[in-house]
């Protein structure tokens, strides 16, 4: 897990499947409790690093296309307030 704000960053493993659900790549593996969990590839370090942030030493806090996305989804939102 690399995800820095996620409470089991730093934890390993072991990988069980890839699968792409709900627009995006997850991986998946058993929890201590031995539940099936899934969570987001781009959460682990089996993908490489964005080449952005690795070119800006990780000083960076957010890649482009994720503030792309967050501008489209304000204007969504700013669209549907004022059609209120």
């Amino acid at each position: 897990m690399t995800h820095p704000f996620h409470p089991l960053k730093g934890k390993k493993f072991a990988l069980i499947t890839i699968r792409y659900i709900w627009g995006e790549k997850r991986a998946y593996y058993y929890d201590e409790d031995a539940v099936l969990k899934a969570l987001p590839l781009c959460w682990t370090d089996l993908i490489p690093e964005d080449p952005y942030i690795a070119i800006a030493n990780r000083r960076v806090p957010f890649r482009i296309e994720d503030l792309l996305k967050l501008t489209g989804i304000i204007e969504n939102l700013q669209d549907k307030n004022t059609k209120l």
